[in-house]
């Protein structure tokens, strides 16, 4: 429970914003990080649906054009994406990542199939390839996710969220310290960071 958790989704475009936040603002500090799963939306297809249809009157080109100017700072760029995904089984894929000791490098790597080349990350055979190539067997990780083994660890994240009383992400959880939900300015990044440091 020590040092920094935060609650994130695959399909929330802050929370990736967040991951490189937390690496530039984080640097030469010493925290440890958890990345709570924490799937918001589990009622939306396999196939996605239209983000219009989801957030009716949203203009994308704006959003994106928007979002983008908060993510210039941190070296990513953010794709125009039109669909909401369903990012169930990409939470599940992180897991075994994490089980596999590279949990890291996957979890980036999701983040940029969906927000940098647009990629449907609800796809079980764009989920295999982007394991495939982070040096996992995406056989394996097929059969663990087919297994339900992770539902007892979500349930738990879930538990945990509730009893915080969080509802959106990116959430974050010092201990000890409120949660703050949302994406924080550069300056209160750092002082969460600060405060998980001096743990």
């Amino acid at each position: 429970m020590a040092g920094l958790r935060i609650f994130s989704d695959f399909a929330c475009p802050y929370c990736y914003l967040a991951k490189a936040m937390v690496e530039k603002t984080g640097k030469g500090l010493s925290f440890s990080t958890i990345w709570v799963p924490f799937e918001l939306h589990p009622e939306i297809p396999y196939d996605g649906i239209a983000l219009t249809d989801f957030y009716p009157g949203l203009d994308t080109a704006a959003f994106t054009r928007k979002i983008n100017l908060k993510a210039a700072p941190f070296s990513i760029h953010f794709c125009e994406t039109k669909r909401m995904v369903n990012s169930g089984r990409a939470i599940r894929a992180a897991e075994f990542a994490r089980d596999a000791g590279c949990f890291d490098i996957f979890h980036t790597a999701v983040f940029e199939a969906l927000f940098t080349r647009n990629q449907n990350i609800g796809d079980p055979e764009i989920l295999r390839k982007i394991a495939a190539e982070q040096g996992l067997d995406p056989d394996a990780m097929d059969k663990a996710i087919d297994s339900h083994i992770y539902e007892s660890r979500l349930r738990t994240a879930a538990i945990e969220a509730a009893e915080r009383n969080i509802r959106i992400t990116p959430s974050f959880v010092v201990p000890g310290h409120p949660p703050f939900a949302g994406l924080p300015s550069e300056e209160k990044m750092l002082f969460l960071l600060k405060q998980a440091a001096s743990l």
